[in-house]
């Protein structure tokens, strides 16, 4: 029980943390020092054409914080997704240095781990963000999501587009529909479980920083710049059109 007296549950995955750090500092022959960021601030990892390092161990490790994120870890899901783009190239120097910076702030364990606690309200909220042509090889964005039951956790993701978008605002707009989905799946869960046929259906909540992404779902114009994503603010503006998001 915290302060108030109210009764929360944290998961944790020590055994885990302490493994990859382990065999991270027996493979390198150091001590890793503890790292605030679990990334580098500016820098994004490109494909490396040369003789691999360490190959195998580099996948072995980077397959072990991929499971750490997934679980309970959205602290280092964005960095475990970058590292993990590399896993069937050759991982070279730099990427070893990623790596290491990752397993550093694992090691620091800056929070106790994924704390649950009773939700404000059974309420589906999510927020959306991309990283507009992020990666330097093809140029794709990175859309990125958390979603939440009345401000609990319960998913995360870091994940590459999968087409070029043209302006950040279609990267923006990508990252909104698709979050929208897994709103409008918790919200309908939540109809499911305890909605009475009486009761209106909770309308789920999408916090989104672009205006130009807000602007086009909000509104039926559209023109020629933006007819290219008319896929997208159709299906966001749908969604918000019949209550599932707001």
């Amino acid at each position: 029980k915290d302060e108030d007296g109210k009764t929360y549950i944290i998961a944790s995955m020590d055994k885990l943390e302490n493994e990859i750090v382990h065999e991270c500092e027996q493979t390198l022959g150091r001590t890793i020092r503890e790292a605030q960021t679990p990334g580098v601030s500016g820098k994004y990892l490109t494909k490396f054409k040369g003789e691999p390092v360490q190959h195998e161990m580099y996948r072995r490790l980077v397959g072990k914080i991929m499971y750490l994120g997934k679980k309970i870890g959205p602290d280092i899901t964005n960095a475990s997704r970058e590292l993990a783009q590399h896993l069937y190239s050759c991982p070279s120097e730099e990427h070893w240095t990623a790596l290491e910076q990752t397993v550093g702030h694992i090691k620091m364990k800056s929070f106790e781990g994924l704390i649950f606690r009773k939700p404000k309200e059974l309420r589906a909220i999510s927020i959306v963000d991309a990283d507009y042509a992020k990666d330097i090889d093809d140029r794709k964005s990175i859309s990125s999501g958390l979603h939440t039951l009345g401000g609990t956790l319960l998913s995360w993701e870091s994940k590459k587009q999968d087409c070029v978008t043209l302006s950040s605002t279609e990267s923006e707009l990508y990252s909104l529909s698709k979050g929208a989905c897994e709103n409008k799946f918790v919200t309908m869960l939540l109809d499911e479980v305890i909605r009475h046929e009486s009761e209106p259906r909770l309308t789920g909540w999408m916090w989104e920083d672009n205006m130009g992404a807000i602007h086009l779902v909000k509104n039926q114009h559209v023109g020629a710049r933006t007819k290219h994503i008319e896929v997208r603010i159709h299906h966001a503006r749908e969604l918000e059109e019949k209550g599932w998001i707001e």
